[in-house]
């Protein structure tokens, strides 16, 4: 499940690059499709595994 969010997660934030955007960890979670968790870690632990 990890590397599906992850893959996301890394379109999403492409996308956010390419558009010269900023984006919160809770608008790039809804918009992958699941919850930021609390404090935005389920999203953090995401971009650990996105490489940059």
């Amino acid at each position: 499940m990890a590397s599906v969010r992850a893959a996301e997660v890394a379109e999403l934030l492409w996308e956010i690059k390419r558009a010269d955007k900023v984006g919160s960890f809770t608008g790039v979670a809804r918009k992958a499709g699941f919850s930021p968790g609390v404090s935005g870690r389920t999203i953090q632990t995401v971009l650990k595994t996105v490489p940059s």
